[in-house]
């Protein structure tokens, strides 16, 4: 109740009596006062009430001695500390948003720090277009603009619903994340920029973009109608290329409805499918080229699904391509009655299989 009184109560009784719980388990000084907490930051999402020692070392944004959370456990905006411009001399304070604005100075945004090349209180007064996004324009200085992840389009240009961000478009880097950027930024930061008016994702990632493989050696995250023009192989939404820019061993992944998918053998195994080999490519309508079409394999008297070649080399007999193991039309008849395994071979692992199955036929 303010700082010189301190009482250990309940969390619901210190709410009902309009007090700031300071947490389980933590207690008063011993002449019944508070110690000095605050509110402290870590991000929008995550406010405690510590002591601004234990904030300062846990990399947080103290909101001074009395300053409490939300009532959800978030930050207020008012203690989120980040870069202030100050009109009056130019120069830039890490200060609460609150204290910012106070001081009739520019708020750059959580997260930004006067440390930042990028960040200069000396443009304050040069104003611009910002496109956060597409349809997320505002008129905010260099600084602003940069705190608030958006791109700054120059002084002096104003925001056009239509037109103005359509400039610019979604940036996607190696890691698929993605950003709103001008052509030559994009450029510069290595990323792949997917044309003028495009986005992102709401979750910062990248638009139906994937890694493009040509062959082995050489790797692009580029857009599935760019790859197909280009005369590569894609991956699928999402995937990436190794860090050297080749490509993960992919390849032809066959499923039983001729069905075909390029991925890694780990992952066409995983999914139950046949793995075709790698750098071996479906059709253009994504189904499995005529040498990888699937079907029934009779080995002896059991049923696996797979590609004729497939079948082959484990000595099976291929029942034809779209044919398969639950149709009724396929029974598998071992070529040896005693071989129950299917080997070629008659021994143990045969009397065992026999034993197992011992009594009345069903």
């Amino acid at each position: 109740f303010g700082v010189e009184q301190c009482d250990i109560i309940l969390l619901n009784e210190c709410i009902t009596f309009g007090g700031t719980y300071i947490g389980d388990g933590t207690f008063c000084n011993s002449d019944n006062s508070c110690y000095a907490s605050g509110a402290c930051c870590f991000d929008s999402d995550t406010c405690q009430i510590i002591l601004e020692d234990e904030c300062m070392d846990a990399g947080g944004s103290y909101g001074g001695n009395g300053s409490t959370c939300a009532q959800d456990g978030t930050c207020p905006d008012d203690y989120m500390i980040a870069a202030c411009c100050l009109n009056n001399d130019k120069s830039c304070q890490e200060l609460p948003n609150k204290e910012c604005l106070n001081l009739a100075g520019e708020f750059l945004g959580l997260g930004t720090e006067c440390a930042d090349p990028n960040i200069s209180c000396t443009d304050a007064t040069n104003e611009g277009a910002c496109c956060i996004d597409i349809s997320d324009c505002g008129v905010y200085t260099l600084s602003a603009c940069v705190g608030y992840g958006g791109t700054y389009m120059g002084d002096g240009t104003t925001c056009n619903q239509d037109s103005t961000c359509a400039n610019a478009g979604a940036c996607c880097l190696d890691s698929l994340t993605c950003g709103f950027t001008l052509l030559s930024e994009c450029i510069n930061a290595g990323g792949n920029y997917m044309g003028d008016g495009s986005f992102c994702n709401d979750d910062a990632t990248c638009y139906n973009a994937g890694a493009c493989c040509f062959g082995i050696e050489q790797c692009s995250i580029i857009l599935l109608n760019e790859c197909i023009t280009a005369g590569g192989t894609y991956i699928g939404d999402g995937t990436f290329c190794n860090s050297d820019n080749s490509c993960y061993a992919s390849g032809a992944c066959c499923f039983s409805d001729n069905s075909c998918y390029q991925l890694i053998e780990e992952e066409c195994i995983a999914n139950a499918g046949i793995f075709a080999g790698n750098q071996m490519p479906c059709n253009s309508d994504n189904s499995c080229p005529e040498e990888y079409d699937t079907g029934a394999c009779c080995i002896g008297s059991g049923c696996l699904t797979g590609t004729e070649y497939f079948c082959a080399d484990f000595n099976g007999i291929y029942q034809g391509d779209t044919s398969f193991c639950e149709d009724g039309n396929v029974e598998c008849i071992a070529s040896c009655a005693a071989d129950l395994n299917g080997d070629g071979e008659v021994k143990v692992a045969d009397l065992l299989l026999l034993i197992a199955s011992w009594g009345i036929c069903p």
